[in-house]
């Protein structure tokens, strides 16, 4: 290739993508941040967890103008083999590359966007409502007036560590019980192994915590950070004793290091990661070379419909032709978010955090709260776990929605969803149950009733039975090795699904005839 040649495949690949990957990263990293400082720092609008809003909606945004500005583009790289996965890896790759920077930006603005407020009693923090960082230089704590709060989560891939934590709070004197120090405590494990291993693990943190909290030095702080929205807070606020946690009552973390010395981002360190991100950037385009048929349909401003997008909206739509899908898809989404902004974790909520949100235990629903067997059916137990259940509605729709109208499907699925809920409480004393997994399993049923009855051609029976032998051997055999599975609400799902779809069917046969 001639230096001619070169200079304009530079020029082009400037053009079509760097230049907008530099202003899409600039631009949103400028507008989120500002928005966060405006809306989050300064005037305390947003009441929603702190990591929520530091790491995972810095990861989200940024594939909104990836996905509007840079899908075409990006194709006139000739990525290896040409494949679609190729050019999604590309995109997912540009999208985090934006979000490092935003990521680290949110961190800065946690830690350096207050000053340091001098107060001479604890009383005198319930007049700065916006404020984080506190010395107090009159204080005195009541240790002996403690409380705790023990919990545990799962985190990791296929939830692969469990967590251990010990809230204590003890109240500051001549503050009516309204402001508490916290101390946190915290231990991870590997989640393996049998139940009384773990517990037995658990309780010896509880014991060893108690004995640290005993030990600890709570008078000789240099300054106190109080905390926000976030899984500690919450951790603390239940420790707080009932009485006043109605009150919500301001909890303060004790730090023993100089105020100048604590750790956070700097400005340089967002400088720094945006142009480490945009120098990896302009390296992953100058490899490949130009996809000269993509690139003339990029340059003539080709008006063909983005297929793929809009297969996707369609999915997704309510309205559109696959309403079922649509339906149920924006109700496990928009409970997802509404459960999130009622404070259950994003990733790894707790038992306490499903309940309280409406999962379904044997204890609450025998003491009358039936209604936790519907409201459980569109719980998820974390991010990953919606996402996956999203998956295999979606696939299972794709069997479904030509096949039977809208309005029988949503039938059986709330029909799978409740057997399947019956089927955990019978087998699962001392569990929580959420999800919708139950419900897509009895869609599988369904399919599955279908192919038995022979409503799909010849032609795909075959290739219908290998799938459902694929897919439903898979996430049992998961099941089974994996304790946090509720293989009774799957089972129940899809043996509901299965029955109600041969009734059906068998029964309109015989109409018929």
């Amino acid at each position: 290739m001639s230096q001619k040649d070169i200079l304009r495949t530079l020029k082009l690949k400037f053009n079509h993508i760097i230049l907008p990957f530099l202003i899409i990263s600039l631009s949103t990293l400028l507008v989120f941040t500002t928005l966060r400082w405006i809306l989050d720092i300064k005037l305390g609008l947003i009441s929603v967890n702190e990591t929520i809003l530091s790491v995972w909606i810095p990861l989200i945004i940024p594939w909104i103008p990836i996905l509007i500005w840079l899908k075409k583009p990006v194709k006139i790289l000739n990525l290896r083999g040409k494949r679609e996965d190729g050019y999604l890896g590309y995109q997912f790759g540009f999208s985090l590359l934006i979000a490092v920077p935003i990521i680290v930006a949110q961190n800065y603005l946690e830690n350096r966007s207050f000053d340091l407020v001098t107060v001479q009693s604890t009383d005198e923090i319930l007049n700065y409502p916006q404020e984080r960082f506190f010395q107090i230089k009159d204080y005195s704590i009541e240790k002996t007036d403690k409380f705790q709060y023990f919990t545990s989560r799962t985190s990791g891939r296929n939830n692969s560590n469990l967590n251990f934590y010990a809230y204590f709070v003890c109240p500051f004197e001549s503050s009516n019980k309204q402001i508490y120090l916290g101390i946190k405590f915290h231990k991870r494990i590997k989640n393996r192994g049998s139940y009384e291993k773990k517990n037995e693990e658990y309780k010896t943190f509880i014991i060893h915590s108690i004995g640290q909290m005993a030990s600890s030095r709570i008078n000789d702080f240099n300054y106190f950070v109080k905390e926000v929205t976030s899984d500690d807070q919450s951790g603390f606020l239940e420790a707080c004793p009932q009485t006043n946690k109605v009150k919500s009552p301001t909890i303060l973390v004790g730090h023993q290091e100089n105020f100048e010395d604590r750790k956070g981002a700097t400005f340089g360190w967002i400088f720094g990661a945006f142009i480490i991100a945009n120098l990896i950037m302009v390296f992953m385009v100058a490899i490949p070379k130009i996809d000269k048929k993509q690139l003339r349909l990029v340059i003539n401003k080709s008006n063909d419909k983005d297929e793929d997008l809009a297969e996707l909206v369609n999915i997704f739509n309510p309205f559109g032709p696959n309403r079922f899908t649509g339906i149920i898809c924006a109700s496990l989404v928009i409970t997802f978010f509404v459960s999130i902004i009622g404070g259950i974790h994003i990733i790894s909520p707790t038992s306490k955090e499903l309940i309280e949100v409406g999962g379904l235990s044997h204890k609450e629903f025998f003491s009358g709260e039936y209604w936790r067997i519907f409201s459980s059916m569109f719980l998820h137990a974390g991010l990953m776990h919606l996402a996956m259940n999203l998956f295999g509605l979606i696939i299972a729709s794709i069997f479904l929605e030509t096949k039977i109208k809208t309005i029988a499907l949503i039938t059986v699925y709330l029909v799978s969803g409740i057997c399947a809920c019956i089927a955990s409480l019978y087998w699962n004393n001392n569990s929580v149950t959420v999800g919708a997994s139950g419900a897509i399993f009895g869609m599988y049923g369904l399919i599955t009733a279908l192919t038995i009855l022979k409503k799909y051609p010849k032609h795909e029976l075959k290739s219908n039975f290998k799938f459902l032998g694929l897919y439903l051997g898979i996430n049992l055999l998961f099941g089974l090795l994996n304790t946090g599975i509720d293989n009774a609400a799957h089972f129940g799902g899809f043996l509901s699904g299965l029955l109600v779809g041969l009734i059906f069917f068998y029964k309109v046969k015989m109409e018929n005839n």
